[in-house]
C-alpha cells in the first residue's frame, strides 16, 4: 500500500515504538552481565539473542488476517529499476552500521572503556528509533530523498567520529549518529520503495535479502573496523 497518509503515520509509529527498548536495555544488558560474570559481554549477547527469539515467537503467535493488496504497478522483476537505488543505500548503511556497531565494544574495551559499552550501546538504541517517533507528529516532513540524504550525512561523519574517538564520549555521539543516520536511510528507503503502491512481492524479497546482507556482511567484518 502507499505509505503515505495514515499508513505512513502507522509506520513512523511502530518504527519509533522500539525506542522503548533503549530505555529498558541498559538495566536488561547490566544483570545479564552480572550474572555472566568473567565473561565479557557473554550476558549481554546472551540476552540479544534471547530478546531475538521472544521477538519470533510473539510474532507467531498474532493473528493472521488476509489483507487487501492494491496491485503493484508490475508483477515479478519488472519496474525493478524503481528499487535498485534506495536498496543499494539502504543495504550499504545497514552495513556501515552494523560494521561499526559490532566493533565498537572492543575498540572501546582496547581503550579501557568496557564499563561505559552499556551506556554507549543504550544510547545508540534510542537514536535509531526515536526519530520514528518525531517524524509521527510531523509526517509532511518525512520525504524519501531528503531523509535518506541527511541520513546518508549522518552516517558518514558518524564514521570519522568513531575512527577518531578514544573516550566514553566519543564513542557514545558516533554510535549515537550511527543510530540517527540509519534510522533516516532505513526510513527513506522504505517510503520510497511504497509512494506508488509498493514493488511487487519477489522485488520487496530482493529489496529485504540486500538489506540482510547488508547487516550480515558488516557483522562479518566488524572485527576490521575495530
Amino acid at each position: 500500500m502507499p505509505a503515505g497518509g495514515r499508513g505512513g503515520v502507522a509506520l513512523l509509529i511502530v518504527f519509533g515504538a522500539a525506542t522503548l527498548t533503549g530505555l529498558a536495555a541498559p538495566t536488561i544488558s547490566g544483570l545479564a552481565e552480572a550474572v555472566a560474570v568473567p565473561g565479557i559481554f557473554a550476558g549481554t549477547a546472551a540476552a540479544a539473542a534471547l530478546a531475538h527469539v521472544a521477538s519470533l515467537a510473539a510474532t507467531a503467535a498474532l493473528p493472521h488476517r488476509r489483507a487487501r493488496e492494491i496491485p503493484s504497478r508490475a508483477g515479478g522483476l519488472q519496474g525493478w529499476r524503481a528499487i535498485v537505488v534506495p536498496t543499494l543505500i539502504g543495504a550499504s548503511a545497514w552495513f556501515l552500521m552494523t560494521s561499526l556497531m559490532g566493533a565498537m565494544p572492543i575498540a572501546m574495551a582496547g581503550c579501557g572503556l568496557a564499563t561505559a559499552v552499556t551506556g554507549t550501546i543504550a544510547w545508540h538504541v534510542m537514536t535509531m528509533y526515536a526519530p520514528s517517533l518525531a517524524l509521527a507528529c510531523l509526517p509532511g516532513i518525512a520525504r524519501p530523498v531528503p531523509l535518506v540524504s541527511a541520513g546518508s550525512a549522518l552516517l558518514a561523519v558518524g564514521s570519522l567520529v568513531f575512527a577518531l574517538s578514544r573516550q566514553a564520549a566519543g564513542f557514545s555521539l558516533s554510535g549515537a549518529m550511527l543510530g540517527v543516520g540509519w534510522s533516516l536511510v532505513t526510513l527513506g528507503i522504505t517510503l520510497w520503495i511504497h509512494r506508488d503502491g509498493g514493488p511487487s512481492r519477489l522485488l520487496l524479497g530482493l529489496h529485504d535479502g540486500a538489506l540482510l546482507s547488508g547487516a550480515l556482511l558488516g557483522a562479518l567484518t566488524a572485527g576490521a573496523f575495530s
